[in-house]
């Protein structure tokens, strides 16, 4: 989907493939945009290559699950799954449409989930650090050219696995049950 990158958004929503925050956090995504709040979506990784289904199927997912949440704008950054890496050039991709999307929250997975897939707590650094490099100064040509964005607040979204939860213990809940059936 094609939004408005010179709006402000006041929730962007980051994870590594397509369906990891609708598992993490769809419930809050939905009642968030039922409540009135912009939020949008970045994926990192297309999510392709899997055992089951294909890039084309993943993205008609992608698009049913945004409409089904009520989340305006989704982005897809295109990076590369099963090898998603915190790297300086993928800090840059993600910094960069922070800037343009100017979140006042930034709300990410969390946690190593070896078991499901390593891109998840590469995820979690990228995040991060994209949330440090968004207020950088005096190195725009690394952003676009974008004006740094200082992201007020940053929020994790726990993958339910029980060994990674235990490790990550969240500090609040967040009550769904106005959503839950989406």
């Amino acid at each position: 989907m094609t939004a408005n990158l010179d709006q402000k958004w006041d929730v962007v929503a980051v994870a590594a493939h397509p369906d990891d925050l609708e598992i993490t956090c769809g419930g809050t995504l939905a009642m968030l945009t039922s409540q009135g709040y912009k939020v949008a979506i970045i994926d990192l990784t297309t999510g392709e290559p899997t055992p089951r289904g294909s890039e084309e199927i993943r993205a008609k997912e992608a698009e049913q699950a945004r409409l089904t949440l009520g989340v305006q704008a989704r982005f897809q950054l295109g990076l590369p799954n099963r090898i998603l890496m915190d790297s300086p050039e993928n800090r840059f991709a993600l910094a960069t449409l922070l800037r343009k999307l100017k979140p006042d929250i930034l709300l990410g997975t969390s946690g190593r989930t070896p078991a499901a897939s390593p891109d998840h707590y590469q995820a979690q650094l990228l995040i991060e650090a994209s949330r440090f490099s968004s207020q950088l100064t005096k190195w725009d040509e690394k952003f676009g050219n974008t004006p740094p964005h200082r992201i007020t607040h940053l929020v994790y979204a726990p993958f339910p696995f029980d060994a990674e939860i235990r490790h990550f213990p969240g500090s609040f809940t967040i009550d769904i049950s106005s959503t839950i059936e989406k």
